[in-house]
């Protein structure tokens, strides 16, 4: 257990010398535990846009907006599969952009430093989802509630979607040898240009329809 917390400790308060001193490309400690909490996190945002749709008049056919049963086994299930979907694609991408930074590709590393950038974020995801089951009676009870403690959660899963990019930033730089300021370019500029482009757009919709 205190190797477990320190692992990940360590990725997220020092992820350069996590990647220069216990990462490892041909192995991934704890790989399922981190895919499927990747999955999770992701599905989570997704039942939300399913609730949405429910709270304004769509069938419930699949019984998920009155049962934390249905909805939990759903989104683990559902999460598992789009973990290892995320995980290539989303390696491949990372791998991809390894080589327009000049750098020599390999895809398994990329593939392992994707999935670890977005851990914290994903566990910081995954623990939210408790005191919301415990507290609320129904999934569609606790997308239709307003209490304020949301706000303050979206606050802080925003700025650890934004800090997975520094390190997925230092994981790149770190593992590969390429060009400093490519790296920078399609590693943190770039990426941080979309998600702040995506809230943008985010915030107008549910302005402009107002969702919650």
């Amino acid at each position: 257990m205190n190797y477990f917390i320190s692992f990940w400790q360590k990725l997220l308060l020092k992820p350069q010398a996590f990647f220069k001193e216990d990462f490892k490309n041909s192995d991934s400690p704890f790989f399922l535990f981190v895919l499927m909490i990747y999955g999770f996190s992701d599905q989570l945002g997704r039942m939300d846009k399913q609730m949405l749709k429910i709270a304004n008049g769509r069938e419930d056919l699949i019984g998920i907006a009155d049962s934390w049963t249905h909805y939990t086994l759903i989104t683990i299930l559902m999460g598992l599969m789009a973990g290892f979907l995320y995980y290539y694609i989303g390696g491949w991408w990372f791998n991809t952009r390894i080589g327009f930074c000049g750098g020599q590709k390999d895809v398994k590393s990329s593939r392992f430093i994707f999935l670890y950038s977005f851990f914290p974020f994903s566990l910081f995801n995954a623990i939210m989802f408790i005191p919301t089951l415990v507290k609320h009676n129904t999934p569609l009870d606790a997308y239709l509630s307003d209490d304020p403690i949301e706000i303050i959660v979206s606050w802080v899963a925003i700025a650890l979607m934004f800090y997975t990019l520094r390190i997925s930033y230092q994981g790149a730089k770190t593992v590969f040898q390429i060009d400093n300021f490519k790296t920078k370019l399609w590693f943190l500029i770039l990426p941080a240009a979309f998600y702040f482009i995506l809230l943008v757009a985010l915030g107008v919709v549910m302005s402009m329809y107002d969702i919650k």
